[in-house]
């Protein structure tokens, strides 16, 4: 029986440095994901605030992991009616229509920042990223290449490691090496003993999803 620990690759994808919850904060930004964790998180960070609360802001429609595949309608739509039954004030929700969500992280980071800019009419923005582990550093390195203006901060949704995960790990790993190396976003050493964790799951057949 073979015994691989995969944590420490998960934890080092599940980066977290939240901001610390005070008024400089200007956005909590949602990322498109196939789960509910993330935008739930995003509600509970805004309940830590006192007034005025940040906004939180989503473009995703969906994707090759999104909720779309599951809940029957866009993430957008479907991560408003969350915060409002979580109680988010509606005009702290930020979205645009749908006609002009994203279907990717690159897009997102392309294209919501300068939405939400021009929104709150900021020039400075202090924004905490909301995804789930696996994907958490991935979406920061790219939000990170494309402004880098902007302090990024990040705060995943606790999510526990199980084996479905591991094909993920996988996948995610080779995109943060080969969109790093295209230039879509931050590249970065990746540890040793993330490395041993990729070559352990490659060795005993788990396939990057």
């Amino acid at each position: 029986m073979e015994f691989i620990d995969a944590r420490p690759a998960y934890e080092w994808l599940g980066m977290d440095d939240t901001a610390p919850y005070d008024l400089s904060v200007s956005l909590i930004f949602v990322l498109g994901n196939g789960s509910e964790g993330p935008v739930r998180h995003a509600a509970s960070i805004v309940k830590r605030f006192a007034l005025p609360i940040p906004n939180i802001g989503f473009t995703s429609l969906g994707g090759n992991f999104g909720g779309n595949l599951l809940w029957g309608c866009t993430e957008m739509r479907h991560y408003r009616a969350i915060l409002e039954e979580e109680g988010v004030p509606p005009h702290t929700i930020l979205h645009p229509q749908e006609k002009y969500g994203t279907t990717n992280t690159l897009v997102e980071a392309r294209q919501a920042i300068p939405w939400i800019t021009a929104r709150l009419n900021m020039n400075k923005l202090r924004v905490v990223l909301c995804s789930r582990p696996v994907h958490q550093r991935r979406a920061w390195l790219t939000f990170l290449k494309q402004h880098t203006n902007i302090q990024f901060h990040n705060s995943p949704c606790e999510e526990t490691l199980t084996v479905e995960l591991l094909p993920r790990i996988l996948g995610e790993i080779k995109r943060i090496r080969e969109y790093g190396a295209k230039g879509d976003l931050e590249q970065c050493a990746i540890p040793d003993e993330v490395l041993f964790v990729e070559k352990e799951l490659l060795r005993v057949g788990v396939k990057a999803l």
